[in-house]
């Protein structure tokens, strides 16, 4: 089975947003039913084997780990000493019905996605999501840009959404090459509750190898406070890690790569929470082959500790 029929129980969401034209961007709307899953994962990437660490993702209270820069003063992010945690949701993908609920975008014979035990952070399991390279006879449902992903819907999990400040944990092994213009999104936060997915914020890689905002400070803009130098690993895990305000009048993104400083911006057009996103495979027409592994996800609300 499919992640996104999967997943429920003792988890904690994080709802992610397709993109779709603009680069990271998610225009379009998302058909709500349920696709078609994939058989078989196919085969293991070459040279992966499966690592196996802790099955619980780094505990969010140990926020020293996370680089602390002028940035985040400058954007309003509290100290990490005034912050306590609050565990929204999480899941390493073991159960088949971990996400029962959310929305899975419909699979092709090019763009697939499952549960996958091949490589794998924590655990047993893992999500992926890969593209053969086969054309299809017909034009992708959910197209032009490839989807391959289940959603993480907070309210169908009989979950509440996160008040923003939230702190979003996910590891990802990422092996694709990427031409001029093109990008690969690991993640897309959806900023109000429909199913049209119209304002959203979504983390990538660049076609320069780079983990970047992008649809920040506005939707289709992609205006940041600080921007990495460091190329992201392929065929590696990689913890990436988001902090996200969606406060009306004005909130800020950040993201860090292991820990270290990647991506910073303000974000305008939120509504205080985060209801919905999606993370796993979302890339542009001209991207034909590739994976993504997913694994060992969280989402904690930051709260003022005094």
């Amino acid at each position: 089975m499919g992640v996104g029929g999967a997943l429920g129980g003792a988890a904690v969401l994080v709802l992610l947003g397709a993109c779709a034209g603009v680069s990271g961007s998610d225009t379009g709307a998302h058909t709500d039913t349920t696709a078609p899953t994939a058989s078989t994962a196919g085969p293991a990437p070459t040279g992966a084997s499966a690592v196996v660490t802790s099955s619980v993702p780094p505990d969010p209270a140990d926020l020293a780990s996370l680089e602390r820069a002028p940035v985040l003063d400058a954007l309003g992010v509290a100290p990490w000493s005034a912050t306590r945690t609050e565990l929204v949701w999480r899941t390493s993908f073991e159960g088949d019905d971990d996400l029962a609920g959310s929305y899975d975008s419909p699979q092709s014979v090019l763009t697939r996605h499952d549960r996958w035990q091949q490589v794998v952070h924590g655990g047993s399991w893992a999500a992926t999501g890969w593209l053969t390279g086969q054309v299809p006879a017909t034009p992708e449902v959910d197209g032009p840009n490839h989807r391959g992903y289940p959603t993480v819907q907070l309210t169908r999990m009989g979950r509440q959404p996160c008040t923003t400040p939230c702190l979003i944990d996910l590891w990802v092994w990422l092996d694709v090459t990427l031409a001029p213009g093109e990008w690969f999104s690991l993640a897309t936060f959806a900023l109000e509750p429909s199913d049209r997915w119209a304002r959203v914020v979504t983390v990538n890689v660049s076609d320069r190898g780079l983990l970047e905002l992008f649809h920040v400070p506005t939707h289709g803009v992609g205006e940041r406070m600080f921007a990495t130098s460091i190329a992201f690993p392929m065929r590696q895990w990689v913890r990436v890690t988001t902090y996200l305000d969606a406060t009306p009048a004005g909130g800020a993104a950040v993201v860090w790569q292991d820990g270290r400083l990647a991506s910073a911006a303000r974000v305008d057009g939120g509504t205080g929470v985060v209801s919905q996103a999606h993370f796993g495979l979302y890339a542009p027409p001209t991207v034909m082959h590739g994976r993504v592994v997913n694994d060992d996800l969280a989402i904690w609300r930051l709260i003022p500790s005094s």
